[in-house]
């Protein structure tokens, strides 16, 4: 399904269940935690950080349509900066 904004009581927020901070959704997984080591949340303290799906069973639509959302989602009350550097993603198909 197609990952659209929907209304719900004057905030918008998207059709598929994502799940909420470190606890994946029926539509999203976690790969894991964004913070730093050092725990240092006061200063510009960046961390390189790998974080890997070895497997993850998804399906297309009768097309062949398969939608591939990236993304975070913190519950620290203030700046989060983020980057990504390499993103890879290798799809084999499989019958059903």
């Amino acid at each position: 399904m197609e990952p659209v904004p929907v209304n719900k009581n004057g905030y918008f927020v998207m059709n598929i269940d994502k799940g909420e901070q470190a606890s994946g959704g029926r539509d999203a997984v976690v790969l894991g935690h964004i913070g730093n080591n050092s725990g240092d949340c006061s200063g510009v303290t960046f961390e390189f950080k790998t974080l890997k799906l070895d497997s993850f069973t998804v399906h297309t639509d009768d097309n062949g349509v398969l939608w591939l959302i990236i993304g975070t989602d913190s519950g620290f009350e203030g700046k989060t900066s983020l980057y990504y550097t390499d993103i890879k993603l290798t799809l084999t198909e499989t019958s059903r």
